[in-house]
């Protein structure tokens, strides 16, 4: 693990080193990609699909109607249906690299199947049309601080300085030590 001074030095942050609460930052990739899993599950109507791998392997798949898959590519939703794809490695970041080049203003596009740009997905808002994104004056931050209560969640970059002041970590289940944190 790092520092947090060793993070922000690394990433060529000027702001002093502070300590990251892990779990806060934990708690909110696991919401993050318990949205995406239920974003991914939303398509009603869906067909399912079976997909050989391999030689003997058989895997069961379900895509919304209208939606084949695209590798590399997850379908969104806009809460009330299948929209468009967003490349899968964005939406959901794996590595550290990945979660740091996130930030609480990261727009990942949506395209429809022939690729022509549709809108955005972001992380604790969800998909956002394209004519919305497209306003004067539109702030992502501002847009999720207002679902959250004047507030915003920890999006990736823990060192980014986000507009808003950061929400409550949600408790954690018993039995969880939620004040572990790095570097001490």
């Amino acid at each position: 693990m790092f520092l947090a001074s060793n993070r922000a030095n690394f990433l060529g942050s000027t702001r002093p080193p502070e300590r990251l609460n892990m779990s806060r930052m934990n708690s909110a990739l696991v919401a993050f990609a318990t949205c995406l899993a239920l974003i991914a599950a939303a398509g009603c109507g869906s067909t399912p699909k079976t997909l050989s791998v391999g030689s003997s392997d058989v895997v069961s798949t379900t895509s919304p109607a209208g939606f084949p898959p695209i590798d590399g590519m997850t379908v969104v939703s806009d809460g009330s249906g299948a929209v468009g794809y967003a490349p899968t490695d964005k939406l959901i970041p794996t590595t550290e690299q990945a979660i740091l080049a996130t930030n609480a203003r990261t727009l990942v596009p949506v395209t429809a199947g022939d690729g022509t740009l549709i809108g955005y997905e972001a992380q604790g808002v969800g998909f956002i049309p394209l004519a919305e994104a497209q306003q004067s004056g539109f702030d992502i931050e501002a847009v999720r601080a207002k679902l959250d209560g004047g507030c915003e969640p920890q999006i990736g970059d823990p060192t980014f300085a986000q507009e808003y002041p950061l929400c409550a970590a949600p408790p954690s289940p018993p039995g969880i030590d939620d004040t572990t944190t790095t570097g001490g």
